[in-house]
């Protein structure tokens, strides 16, 4: 009888926990922090929340786990060179006083996650859900603050997989796989900060699902390595309000390059620590010396670079392959969009990719 009692108790304890965990409210009212200092860059935020049933927990709280991988979200930003991470301390003074709920962050559609990213000055959050029930699994959500555009990405977190490094690892490759499927919403959010103008909304906001798979850069070449020339791709040269835009595009054309399968391309991870060791930042690539410089040093066959500016009402984007031996161009692309929309480019990619290496 006293089991009995013992158990019911137990049930009812775990459903009073089920319901606040659901129905939450905020302790306090959002804080403020002053406007910052303007990089270029588009700021994103980074918040590790929770659903489910609270009886199959994690081995860490949503703060711990914050602190752990907000670092490494940090540097994947950073290598990007086209988003940069609120500070921690920032987050902590808008919204401290916010429980760490999925419900309450992602209701009417992700209103607190987006009322929290206006207050921070950002333009994206990400937030990580940590799912706990009968299985675990951990969903990350890019969100659009401005637009309510979503970009989702879900995967298992299975117990004998529950470590530090699985959740930093699980955090780089998401990121990866939220970049490319984000791409033109990052674009357009860039072009639109780059110009000052309202951020560019539609009448129902997107709301994009994948499962977590690997990325076109772990797939093996379908010709032996051996074979394939070496390609480094730098980032476009651009004036200040197009200078995120113009990175995103030339990362576009790297993944169209990567899925044409006619040549090995150098990793952005190993072209900033070139750069870093030679003291070149990207906007001394435009340089063609120079940028021959650091292809030698990437032991890189042939170099790609190119320019995205104005010319009268239209957005010309010109990219060129440059052998580095002989410094000689192999191939000069070009296309156009009209100013203000060079979001446009991105459809356009995989013809510039297949004409930039026609002829290797």
């Amino acid at each position: 009888m006293k089991r009995k009692r013992f158990g019911i108790l137990l049930c009812s304890l775990s459903l009073v926990a089920m319901l606040f965990t659901g129905c939450a409210r905020p302790t306090a009212r959002l804080g403020s922090i002053p406007a910052p200092l303007e990089s270029g860059r588009l700021r994103v935020y980074f918040k590790v929340i929770s659903s489910g049933d609270p009886r199959f927990g994690w081995k860490q709280t949503e703060a711990q786990a914050e602190a752990k991988l907000a670092p490494i979200i940090a540097r994947v930003l950073d290598t990007s060179k086209v988003c940069e991470l609120v500070d921690g301390a920032d987050l902590a003074t808008v919204a401290g006083g916010q429980p760490p709920v999925s419900n309450y962050w992602l209701r009417d559609d992700r209103r607190l996650a987006r009322e929290v990213g206006r207050a921070l000055h950002a333009d994206y959050g990400i937030l990580m859900e940590r799912h706990l029930g009968a299985f675990k699994a951990v969903r990350y959500l890019l969100v659009n603050v401005h637009t309510g555009a979503v970009f989702e990405v879900s995967s298992l977190a299975l117990p004998a997989v529950q470590d530090d490094n699985f959740f930093r690892r699980n955090a780089v490759a998401t990121w990866k796989k939220l970049y490319r499927m984000a791409r033109k919403d990052l674009l357009r959010a860039a072009l639109d900060k780059g110009a000052g103008r309202l951020p560019t909304t539609t009448a129902v906001p997107v709301h994009v699902v994948e499962s977590a798979e690997p990325e076109p850069e772990a797939l093996t070449p379908s010709v032996a390595a051996g074979n394939l020339p070496t390609l480094a791709v730098y980032d476009f040269a651009a004036a200040e309000p197009l200078r995120t835009a113009a990175v995103i595009l030339a990362d576009a054309l790297r993944e169209e390059l990567l899925r044409h399968g006619k040549v090995l391309l150098v990793n952005r991870e190993n072209l900033n620590q070139v750069l870093q060791e030679l003291a070149v930042g990207q906007l001394g690539l435009t340089d063609e010396s120079r940028a021959v410089e650091v292809g030698k040093a990437l032991a890189a066959g042939q170099i790609v670079a190119g320019h995205l500016g104005a010319l009268g009402e239209s957005a010309v984007l010109t990219v060129k392959r440059i052998e580095v031996e002989s410094q000689k161009t192999a191939a000069l692309v070009s296309a156009r969009s009209p100013k203000g929309r060079e979001d446009q480019l991105l459809d356009g990619m995989e013809g510039l990719a297949r004409d930039l290496v026609k002829g290797l």
